[in-house]
């Protein structure tokens, strides 16, 4: 059995950008996605210094069996750190952290840098994942 291909697609102006990720396992994927990239800081950080993302806000659609996790992969992935958890049975939503949500936008949770990664748990063939994230990219000019 094999990992299911993922689509992305990340665009930035200036200082922020928008990514989109969609997964489906077909009857041949039995793997789970393990820390796979949703936004590559990299490629956006443009000449900054200490580079750090800022998520503003998180919309999904997923199916009813799975749970996902998105978090920086510089910081463990648990409860306490992860930038939202997709729980079993939420099957949309959305979390906008501009509007008194727990901020995902402040430094000391972004000083490490790093990508946002999304992980899976308990995908079944036929299942889909959709993610859309809206950030900023903090840092500094000199």
């Amino acid at each position: 059995m094999g990992v299911p291909t993922v689509f992305k697609n990340q665009s930035d102006i200036g200082q922020y950008g928008e990514a989109q990720f969609t997964v489906t396992w077909s009857a041949a994927d039995s793997d789970e996605l393990a820390s796979e990239v949703l936004i590559d800081l990299s490629a956006l950080s443009g000449g900054l210094l200490e580079p750090h993302l800022g998520v503003r806000s998180i919309e999904w659609t997923a199916a009813e069996s799975m749970q996902a996790d998105v978090f920086y992969d510089s910081l463990p992935a648990d409860a306490d750190t992860n930038v939202i958890t997709i729980p079993t049975g939420a099957t949309e939503g959305s979390v906008d952290f501009r509007n008194g949500a727990t901020s995902h936008d402040r430094k000391d949770k972004n000083t490490l840098g790093g990508d946002l990664v999304v992980s899976t748990q308990d995908a079944l063939p036929g299942d889909t994942l959709w993610i859309r994230v809206l950030f900023k990219v903090h840092g500094k000019t000199e």
